[in-house]
């Protein structure tokens, strides 16, 4: 029995954890509308004197952008469960698939993550990782 359980800790509920308790953020997104514990939509540019951009979208998909380029340098999908945004998916070729999870903050204008656990992928913490984004839309 105590192998049972074992097994069960450390396989399925791992699993669970993370299916059922990712949240897919939705409704829309400006500061009258959304609280402090929501997580914003629409799009955000970095603070200058970086040059990168980011649309979230209220179905859980993400957009990347880099400079003033109008089409998106990336994209995937993510997650978010309280405080915790989780990088899910990407589509950057030459980068690992590996998901990442950031705290993040919304004050109503400016988004900023913060690293939760690790991010083995260098260009993903780059634009995440300690960065405030300003929203536009």
């Amino acid at each position: 029995m105590k192998r049972v359980l074992s097994w069960f800790v450390v396989s399925i509920l791992p699993v669970g954890l993370i299916w059922g308790c990712v949240a897919w953020p939705g409704g829309k997104s400006t500061s009258e509308t959304r609280g402090a514990n929501e997580f914003p939509t629409g799009r955000f540019v970095q603070e200058p004197p970086a040059s990168w951009a980011f649309e979230f979208d209220e179905d859980g998909t993400w957009r990347g952008y880099e400079g003033d380029v109008p089409n998106p340098s990336i994209s995937g999908k993510y997650g978010v469960t309280g405080n915790l945004y989780t990088e899910m998916t990407h589509d950057y070729l030459s980068s690992p698939k590996i998901p990442a999870t950031y705290f993040w903050e919304f004050d109503g204008k400016k988004l900023t993550f913060k690293l939760w656990g690790e991010d083995v992928n260098a260009h993903r913490k780059s634009v995440y990782d300690s960065q405030t984004y300003i929203w536009v839309e």
